[in-house]
């Protein structure tokens, strides 16, 4: 069907994109982390949040520092959650 004003081939070239079923079942599968995994990156993102490099950057320590904070928290059982943050800076 061709609308009145519009081209019969688009203006451009089309490309498709092919998957080979090696990087299909790569894409499809899940990975997990392990809460020693966590715990670890909780301790990288809380040094980089105390870090005297940002300094300059106080905002993105204080993310870098809840960050770290809700990864501990979401490693304990569920009945535990809750992060406490005293000014602004969490516990």
């Amino acid at each position: 069907m061709v609308v009145e004003g519009t081209p019969e081939k688009p203006s451009h070239s089309r490309r498709q994109a092919v998957m080979t079923t090696e990087e299909f079942e790569t894409m499809a599968t899940k990975h997990y982390i392990t809460i020693s995994e966590t715990m670890h990156l909780a301790a990288r993102l809380e040094n980089r949040g105390s870090s005297v490099v940002l300094k300059d950057q106080p905002e993105t320590q204080s993310d870098m520092r809840l960050a770290a904070a809700l990864l501990r928290q979401l490693s304990k059982p569920t009945t535990q959650w809750a992060v406490e943050i005293e000014n602004g800076r969490p516990n």
